[in-house]
């Protein structure tokens, strides 16, 4: 081999671990970035989920009123029967 091919060699060798070195590196950013977006949806999705939650304790104790509610206005209506009975009788 002469010298001027040994040179030529080890230029793109040097060019080789130069490239790779930079991918390794952009392969590193990537993983991180991958790595926060996955915290982050893991984040969204315990948001979600105890937002869902939220929302279905609010409905339930909305329900609980609405059925207490009902009550008060059928014992209402009772007492309203009863007395019109009363008076047509």
């Amino acid at each position: 081999m002469n010298l001027e091919n040994f040179d030529k060699l080890k230029e793109t060798v040097q060019q080789v671990i130069e490239k790779y070195r930079v991918l390794r590196f952009r392969t590193y950013q990537l993983e991180q970035e991958n790595k926060t977006l996955k915290n982050r949806l893991q984040q969204a999705e315990n948001l979600t989920r105890r937002t869902d939650a939220q929302e279905v304790q609010k409905l339930r104790a909305e329900n609980k009123k609405l059925k207490s509610d009902k009550e008060q206005i059928k014992q209402r209506l009772n007492r309203l029967i009863a007395e019109l009975e009363k008076l047509t009788n």
